[in-house]
């Protein structure tokens, strides 16, 4: 049966009440084989066929996204690349100074995916959760809001940009709150902090104020 638990997140509105909401806690994994084994005792298929056909599928998905294309699979949603630049590349600014990457330097960083209505409809037909005794964990509050901004921009003396996952080490936020605050940050004239790229590869760099 499945858990869950309400997580506390700092409040970014000024509004003096913070959020809780729900997030699922992950019990274990099942793997390819394991899912086969269920597969093939609920129909004619071997285990072995199910592994073959799951392997060509994952095989034929990289393919398409990988030439650009976006791969939607009725009933289970749609695969499209996510790109990032090789590590230790430096990212390309918009102003046109310095170095421009050329297609050497890019890679397919990550899959994103869309779960279709219906795998949804079908998660939720068998889901039957659990509130869970364990403690929720809390986001830092040993910084103000500006004494988190003033991190981000002293870190940013030292780097060209700043992550999602490094302001959660320097400030102690859980990543969701870390990210919504990233993103006030940029949004707001004057803060010092702008975004450059999007998506998975999405990081926030250093602006005149």
């Amino acid at each position: 049966m499945a858990k869950f638990r309400m997580e506390e997140m700092n409040d970014l509105n000024g509004t003096g009440r913070k959020r809780l909401y729900p997030r699922m806690e992950i019990t274990g994994q099942v793997d390819l084989n394991k899912l086969a084994r269920e597969i093939s005792n609920d129909t004619t298929f071997t285990q072995g066929e199910v592994v073959g056909v799951v392997e060509a599928l994952m095989k034929k998905i990289a393919q398409c996204i990988a030439d650009g294309k976006s791969v939607k699979i009725e009933g289970i949603g749609m695969f499209t690349a996510s790109l990032k630049l090789r590590e230790g590349r430096q990212p390309e600014f918009a102003d046109g100074q310095g170095s421009k990457r050329n297609a050497q330097s890019v890679v397919v960083g990550s899959v994103n995916f869309r779960p279709a209505k219906e795998l949804l409809t079908e998660a939720n037909r068998f889901f039957n959760p659990v509130r869970s005794t364990r403690k929720s964990r809390r986001s830092s509050s040993k910084y103000t809001s500006e004494q988190r901004l003033a991190l981000a921009l002293k870190f940013l003396e030292g780097q060209p940009f700043i992550t999602v996952a490094d302001y959660c080490r320097l400030t102690g936020l859980l990543h969701s709150t870390a990210a919504i605050e990233l993103r006030k940050w940029a949004g707001m004239s004057g803060s010092g902090i702008g975004i450059s790229g999007a998506g998975s590869h999405r990081v926030y760099v250093r602006e005149e104020r």
